[in-house]
């Protein structure tokens, strides 16, 4: 990822690799597709109406 773990909300509180981390865990079994589209999702859900100021890359592989 590049930017994800910056992305803040309107308490100024950071998304944190913790946060991405257990998100990703808990759709373990889901396609790399929807894998990002939780992890996008749940960013859109935490930052709210807080601007951001940098983009984010999200990149998802799974080892077959």
């Amino acid at each position: 990822t590049d930017g994800v773990t910056e992305a803040q909300n309107t308490e100024d509180e950071f998304y944190e690799e913790v946060r991405l981390i257990s998100k990703i865990q808990s759709h373990v079994g889901s396609s790399a597709h929807n894998i990002q589209k939780s992890v996008a999702l749940d960013i859109l859900d935490f930052v709210g109406e807080a601007p951001q100021f940098d983009d984010m890359t999200i990149i998802i592989v799974k080892k077959l």
